[in-house]
């Protein structure tokens, strides 16, 4: 995990990037176990204000100026890198999106899939951004290192963790 930490430190400039996540669900309710995705996707790492800002642009709406407010939380180690309270976060604009997996803990320890629509009362509503000014959402998400199974980027394919 070291490595990939010092190589995503060195990432600064706009970047293609494959990822696979695999995350905890934060839920609502009582589910009856903890509640985990499985996840494949294609991101792009670049500074968030100029996402928008050419997604304004592309709209026709290069008259508006988008300013993205402060960071609530951690510090930009590089585009890629945020670091907080010592521990290490990749930030990606999510593109394009398989279908995800959702998995629950079997009696035996394992990850096993279950249909979304078995769990979907315990999911969390979507948040969406309300002051980009964009008809299509930049996405934008901060992911826990310990959350990547693996990135390809800039050339480099980073196993980081288990599945």
């Amino acid at each position: 995990m070291l490595e990939a930490v010092a190589f995503l430190a060195t990432v600064n400039s706009p970047q293609p990037v494959g990822a696979t996540t695999l995350t905890e669900v934060k839920t609502v309710g009582n589910p009856p176990g903890p509640i985990f995705k499985l996840s494949r996707f294609n991101a792009f790492v670049g500074d968030y204000e100029n996402m928008v800002n050419n997604q304004l642009a592309r709209e026709g709406k290069d008259q508006l100026i988008f300013t993205a407010k402060p960071r609530k939380w951690g510090v930009h180690k590089s585009l890629a890198l945020v670091e907080h309270k010592g521990n290490h976060y990749v930030s990606l604009k999510p593109l394009h999106t398989r279908k995800p997996v959702y998995l629950i803990r079997t009696p035996q320890g394992f990850l096993a899939p279950i249909a979304r629509a078995a769990i979907a009362s315990f999911l969390p509503e979507e948040r969406h951004a309300t002051n980009q000014g964009t008809e299509k959402e930049i996405y934008h998400r901060d992911y826990k290192l310990e959350s990547i199974v693996s990135l390809r980027i800039a050339g480099q394919q980073l196993r980081i963790r288990n599945a």
